[in-house]
């Protein structure tokens, strides 16, 4: 009869000892699981803090343009294209005005400049240039070794209205 109740209670020591390892390797899976969510969680976080930065840093950096005078870099600043609308039209128009009056007694010369003229005006200033030659107004001033020069004084443009 002893060895049986000595059986007895090493089967319950032995099932007392089985449960606190299973207990114990339950509470470190579930602590391990734990602590790799948390890991995940703050990789996560931190690639979204560094995507953030790196767009806010790379924002930064387009407003600042280097430009090369000579041997020296000078810093220039970016803005939009609304800030300098007014300047960038007056400066257009200028030019237009620049490439399609000034003529030389030259048909090249007079080409190339009518060339870049009509690439920066629209159907009306190709009209005007089917006009006058057809009225034989290029061909006049080749004849005639006439050079034309147009000095502008000034250019106003109204930007209430759009073309």
């Amino acid at each position: 009869m002893i060895p049986a109740i000595l059986c007895t209670i090493n089967y319950q020591v032995n099932h007392k000892v089985m449960y606190n390892k299973t207990k114990n390797i339950d509470s470190a899976f579930r602590h391990i699981k734990a602590f790799s969510i948390v890991v995940i969680i703050c990789c996560f976080l931190l690639c979204g803090i560094v995507l953030c930065k790196s767009y806010e840093q790379s924002a930064r950096v387009q407003d600042k343009i280097y430009i090369l005078s000579g041997d020296q870099a000078v810093k220039a600043f970016a803005f939009s294209r609304k800030d300098n609308l007014p300047v960038e039209a007056k400066s257009h128009v200028k030019l237009f005005h620049e490439y399609f009056f000034t003529l030389d007694p030259d048909d090249k010369v007079i080409d190339a400049n009518l060339s870049k003229a009509l690439y920066m005006a629209d159907g009306s200033a190709k009209a005007q240039y089917d006009n006058l030659r057809e009225t034989g107004y290029y061909s006049n001033i080749i004849a005639g070794n006439i050079s034309q020069q147009i000095i502008i004084d000034s250019v106003r443009v109204d930007f209430n209205v759009t073309p």
